[in-house]
């Protein structure tokens, strides 16, 4: 179970969560939904120890293996999306990745660079890095921005089968 109690974060003055306490189960699929700027992303940083929040307590993170998919798509520019994806992988496959980026209908990109991609296509390139990252729990800030309704359809399945439970 992860338990988060009393997180707090401010930045330049401006309270960013105010005491946000929650738990959740072991195992599942989770959605965090609100509005634009109250700290949904944020949260997520915390969550992955890449933020630290100036007050409150995380339990049940220790010791397991966080990957996260933020809302910008952070490809490295100089690497092709198959190479990106790879990166992620804690023993490098090829053929593993391009049946990640085929799952993810990116196959026939393994080889561009991320300048040559649409808004769709890079965050379906890092959505397949972070799944590739074979987290124990896997965070996703905003990951079908960008990607049409059709495409979402058919990865949606995959990317819940996918999920670490």
């Amino acid at each position: 179970m992860i338990e988060c109690s009393n997180l707090y974060l401010s930045f330049e003055g401006r309270v960013i969560l105010n005491k946000v306490s929650f738990s959740l189960p072991d195992a599942g699929i989770f959605a965090l939904m609100g509005s634009s700027g109250i700290g949904k992303s944020s949260l997520l940083k915390i969550l992955s120890g890449l933020l630290a929040p100036d007050s409150g307590t995380i339990r049940g993170l220790d010791n397991l293996r966080v990957g996260i998919m933020f809302q910008e798509d952070r490809l490295l520019p100089w690497h092709t999306v198959l190479k990106n994806v790879m990166l992620a992988m804690e023993h490098p496959s090829q053929e593993e990745a391009g049946n990640l980026l085929n799952a993810l209908e990116i196959g026939d990109y393994a080889d561009a660079y991320p300048a040559v991609l649409s808004g769709g296509m890079k965050r379906r390139a890092a959505l397949a890095r972070a799944i590739a990252f074979s987290p124990d729990v896997l965070l996703l800030d905003e990951p079908f921005s960008g990607i049409d309704e059709q495409i979402k359809g058919r990865i949606s399945p995959f990317i819940q089968k996918s999920a670490p439970l």
